[in-house]
């Protein structure tokens, strides 16, 4: 008696669900403030992205937004860190300010009144080139005795481009020295004009040497801006 045996393939096992990737942590960038860096580090960790509605609204000012986002996310401790950012927004802004009233009373100051810097700067807006641009407006931002050199630079520019220069000698200029054929080129280097770049290492390196606050009243300085104002580049 023959007896058919039949093969019973195996049953596969069920395909196993694909694992979800685990969502990449939220970063943010450093402000160089340790309160505020903190409060977005907690942000960060509970899902607020730098570029949502929530962190727009909050870098105007207004945190109302964020606080609801984290309040409907349930986040334990979100009030006090919401709270330290907006401390920390306040003190930016007042910093700000101070710093932007310190700029207009040098620019008021260096150009003769609020008037003669508003004339200068739509001066400088109608004649120099972007990079121009860029470069005077991180010299100004600087402060100190490069924010003034700045100023006295464009001051300098808009009155030779109106005819202003040489409505008074300039006192503080060293006189040319007579030179012989020997010592010319000594005599020559002394009173050569400085570009923008060579008077702003120039000014960098007085900075160095007496302080920020004490630069600007040294022989040096004064030598410098008569060699930049003779410049004709």
């Amino acid at each position: 008696m023959t007896t058919d045996t039949q093969t019973v393939a195996p049953v596969a096992a069920p395909a196993a669900a694909p694992v979800a990737a685990a969502p990449a942590p939220v970063a943010f960038v450093s402000t160089g403030d340790a309160a505020m860096d903190m409060a977005l580090g907690f942000f960060a960790k509970n899902g607020v992205a730098q570029d949502s509605l929530a962190m727009t609204q909050a870098k105007s000012g207004d945190y109302s937004v964020l606080a609801a986002v984290l309040q409907e996310k349930g986040v334990q401790g979100a009030d006090a860190y919401v709270e330290i950012a907006k401390q920390s927004h306040a003190r930016a802004q007042a910093a700000d300010q101070a710093a932007e009233a310190t700029r207009s009373a040098l620019l008021h100051n260096v150009m003769g009144g609020e008037a003669q810097w508003l004339a200068v700067k739509e001066f400088v807006a109608q004649h120099a080139t972007a990079d121009e641009l860029k470069e005077i407006n991180a010299g100004l931002k600087a402060g100190g005795v490069v924010a003034k050199s700045t100023a006295m630079y464009l001051k300098s520019a808009y009155e030779k481009a109106n005819g202003a220069a040489q409505a008074a000698p300039q006192q503080d200029a060293p006189a040319p020295r007579a030179t012989s054929r020997a010592g010319g080129s000594a005599g020559a280097a002394a009173v050569s004009a400085l570009s923008p770049d060579q008077f702003k290492a120039e000014v960098k390196a007085l900075v160095v040497k007496y302080g920020a606050s004490n630069a600007d009243r040294t022989p040096e300085y004064a030598a410098l801006m008569a060699r930049r104002q003779a410049y004709r580049g």
